[in-house]
């Protein structure tokens, strides 16, 4: 899985930076984060203006239009000025490893190296203000020598992720934009364009300003594509799109942004001295840019340009590929032309995941893995082939002469497979008769609690998560509440809840020690407070602030519904001074086997009475992950057809006879409740204890809980324990607080993260999927049948039971990882009592 690096750097180099590492999965939220300063680097400054200097009086045969520049290269040859450009070249390289090398930052380069591998690509984004650092060979840093997959990158410290339409799959739709060639040779690079496997490309040869904006207003573009002269004035680059006329960025602002809207993922300026040009295309929020830093010689340009498109188009990540180019340039090209690898320079929108070619294409990286490859072409690896007009960049293996003979003899194969006309008229009844019989036998609920167990086997055993960085558990344990027995704050309260009316009960937390947790959360701004302890009793008169705090922040407090489903469980009442529209019930459904695996979201009660408070229809997790969702923009409610909407998509509620579950309690219209799907880790959420909170010494890092959601619960031995499909494993129950920490995550994930939900079939799909493994049961065995020594034939049906089994279970296992929950008893049934009555058939038959 690849990860996403962030550096940001803030400061400039004559004061130094302070700089914020953050480390995450790709198109997750960061897990790692750590702080460091890079040292003031004056001397960093000066090698670099005097590198650039030395640099540009190299320019003559480069693609860029050098009206202000000096083309002479005084009393020195070309090759004595190469010499010098690689003096100045290797001593900003050493004072920039110096730099990195400093003590100051060492605690960057140990998380990186403790938290990444070699083998896993990186692609480091950096952020900062100071455009002197966009020039410097970071290449060159120890961290990305050593780690081969890494490749660098530039991003705006602001960044807005664009609302654009998805590709088709009619191919990778490039708008090749070939402008002024005056004393210049950009045909191979058209000629690399057209040999493009998957591309469709539109040339622009020499155009007007009216010829572009016209194409980018009216068609659908993937690749932006410019080759020609460019410059770079007062950070406003200027490309020269034929002899008599130049555009700037501005100039083209609305077009592009019309297009990046219609999909444009990827643009690359092949022309030298592009920093401008990135400067003006950062406010497009352009997804991915190449440029050029520098000038860049002719041959360089369309030698990367080569590289760059031959791995990416041939199925590499885009970021590795830019990599190998430089690598490839860096050893080919620069004993001729210095410095040549350190030209191609990647912006970056931060939001946003580099494309693969096959995404471009319109297709998933899964589905499209063989149909492009390396090998699929080649490329030539000499000059004198690159220059021929003659040759073919990629060469494409000739289909077969039948396309379809493959398919007709795997068709023939199949046919020959299945039985006979009569036999199989039997193999088809056996299946029916089968799985109509397994139909019944699910309906009874007798196979329920097998399909469940197998459904927490699966569960178990998914790959581990990292726990929800967007929520934080405040735990009170049972030293906490010792602790306040120790300080004398009451602990003893008189219940107002109708059933225990004015009964004395002992409480986990006190008015005092829940005033205290607030004060230290609230000034840390958190979206939304949930608490869930009972609190059926009024806020002790010395405490006025705390009641201020339960009637004006953002608090859900907990109560316990009485009658939603039976109207023998005792209520328990909400906090008094929470006001209605912040309270919700916090009851859980368990399973007939006491293990909890549902989500109860909504429930209308049976019986609403108007004495009862703790009238709530949302449960606790809903209600925090719906108010949380609502500061994201994102809508979440229930609909009146009792499923879950989530933004655009909507989830429909789980009911009876789905999936593997055949009765249901508290299934009835009006309960709102689908499949809990924990999150694959033993803690759901970062936590720390009521003691830890309140301590004076410990120090609260504010990302924890500013914008986040904060849990407040008892931890403590207790009755609010429960058991899940991870019991089965550690044979420990999960706190309360935990088990909402799983319900809200998920909700949040689904919407945020398209972390998947649980899905169970209908009773419909639940009957095809049994026919089919019956069927296949079937002929199978039919066909093994064949075998007339009978010891053999059992080893040949025991065998291919165990096969299927094992093969089935690592389907439904795979196929859970998407969100699918595929019953998995009746098929293994269906495929075991199939092969039994076919083998005692086809030998009744037989004899």
């Amino acid at each position: 899985m690849s990860k996403r690096v962030v550096l940001k750097l803030d400061g400039n180099l004559e004061q130094g930076f302070q700089v914020t590492l953050e480390i995450g999965v790709e198109g997750e939220l960061y897990f790692v984060e750590q702080s460091g300063r890079l040292p003031p680097a004056q001397n960093l400054a000066t090698q670099l203006e005097q590198w650039q200097q030395d640099y540009r009086k190299l320019s003559r045969f480069t693609r860029i239009v050098l009206k202000n520049a000096s083309t002479q290269l005084g009393a020195l040859n070309y090759g004595e000025q190469i010499e010098i450009c690689r003096q100045a070249a290797e001593a900003l390289t050493q004072e920039l490893r110096f730099w990195f090398g400093s003590a100051s930052f060492s605690a960057i380069d140990k998380c990186l190296r403790t938290i990444l591998s070699p083998h896993e690509s990186i692609r480091v984004l950096i952020r900062t203000h100071d455009q002197r650092l966009h020039h410097l060979p970071w290449h060159h840093w120890d961290f990305v020598e050593d780690y081969t997959h890494a490749e660098v990158a530039f991003g705006t410290p602001i960044s807005r992720r664009n609302v654009s339409q998805p590709s088709t799959s009619e191919g990778v739709r490039i708008l090749a934009i070939l402008g002024d060639s005056s004393g210049i040779d950009i045909e191979h690079d058209r000629q690399i364009l057209e040999n493009l496997p998957g591309a469709m490309v539109e040339f622009l040869v020499e155009p007007s300003l009216s010829e572009i904006s016209q194409q980018l207003w009216e068609q659908r573009w993937n690749v932006l594509f410019f080759a020609g002269h460019s410059r770079t004035e007062a950070n406003q680059g200027r490309i020269f799109i034929n002899p008599q006329e130049s555009l700037s960025i501005e100039d083209l602002k609305l077009g592009l942004r019309q297009s990046i809207a219609h999909g444009l993922k990827l643009a690359i300026f092949n022309s030298c001295d592009g920093l401008g040009l990135a400067y003006e295309l950062e406010p497009l929020h352009l997804p991915q840019l190449i440029v050029m830093r520098q000038p860049i010689p002719d041959r360089v340009a369309q030698a990367f340009l080569k590289y760059l498109l031959r791995d990416y188009a041939g199925g590499q990540p885009f970021y590795l590929s830019v990599r190998r180019a430089r690598e490839r340039l860096q050893e080919a090209w620069e004993r001729e032309f210095p410095c040549a690898g350190w030209l191609p320079v990647i912006f970056q929108n931060p939001v946003e995941i580099p494309p693969t070619w096959t995404n471009l294409l319109g297709q998933n990286d899964r589905s499209a893995a063989s149909s492009v490859s390396p090998a699929a072409f080649s490329i030539p690896s000499s000059t004198t082939a690159i220059s021929s007009t003659s040759s073919l960049l990629f060469s494409v293996a000739p289909p077969s002469a039948n396309p379809f003979a493959a398919r007709s003899l795997s068709l023939f194969q199949w046919l020959h497979f299945l039985p006979a006309k009569r036999a199989f008229r039997a193999v088809l009844i056996i299946s029916i008769i089968t799985t109509l019989m397994l139909t019944g036998v699910q309906a009874s609920g007798v196979l329920q609690l097998l399909e469940l167990k197998a459904l927490d086997q699966m569960m178990v055993r998914r790959p581990p998560e990292r726990p929800d960085p967007r929520i934080l558990i405040v735990e009170v344990t049972e030293a906490d509440i010792q602790a306040q027995k120790q300080r004398n704050e009451p602990m003893q309260r008189v219940s107002t809840s109708a059933q225990t009316y004015n009964q004395t009960f002992d409480v986990s937390l006190s008015d005092h020690s829940l005033k205290r947790i607030l004060d230290v959360l609230l000034p840390y701004q958190p979206h939304v407070i949930g608490l869930d302890i009972y609190r059926d009793f009024a806020v002790l008169p010395d405490q006025p602030e705390l009641a201020a705090y339960l009637r004006q922040q953002p608090i859900i407090a907990a109560c316990k519904a009485g009658d939603f489903w039976d109207a023998e469980i005792p209520t328990i009442d909400p906090p008094p001074e929470v006001p209605a529209d912040r309270t919700a019930f916090s009851d859980f459904q368990k399973d007939d086997d006491q293990v909890l695996r549902r989500q109860l979201l909504q429930m209308i009660p049976l019986k609403q009475r108007s004495t009862m408070p703790c009238r709530a229809v949302q449960s606790f997790s809903a209600s925090i992950a719906f108010a949380y969702l609502r500061q994201q923009g994102i809508t979440a409610q229930i609909t009146p057809y009792d499923d879950l909407q989530l933004g655009s998509r909507t989830f429909q509620s789980l009911r009876s006879r789905q999936g593997g579950y055949q009765f249901l309690k508290a299934a009835d219209k009006g309960v709102s409740q689908i499949l809990l799907n924990y999150r694959a880790t033993p803690e759901p959420a970062i936590h720390i204890s009521m003691g830890e909170l309140l301590d004076p010494q410990t120090q609260i890092n504010p990302a924890y809980i500013k914008d986040k959601i904060v849990l407040i619960g008892v931890t403590a031995p207790g009755d609010d324990f429960w058991d899940t499909p991870y019991s089965l494993e550690s044979e420990k129950q999960i706190p309360g607080v935990k088990i909402h920490a799983h319900m809200v995550s998920q909700l949040i994930s689904a919407a945020l993260d398209q972390r998947p939900l649980l899905w169970a079939w209908s009773p419909r799909a639940v009957f095809i999927w049994t026919f089919v493994w019956s069927f296949l049961s079937s002929i199978l065995t039919w066909q093994l049948s064949k075998c007339k020594n009978i010891k053999r034939l059992l080893i040949y049906l025991v065998f291919t039971t165990v096969f299927a089994s094992i093969s089935l279970w690592v389907l439904c296992f795979c196929i859970l990882l998407t969100g699918d929950w595929l019953p998995f008893v009746p098929a293994l049934l269906a495929f075991i009592i199939s092969s039994s009555i076919t083998a005692i058939f086809s030998t009744f038959k037989s004899r």
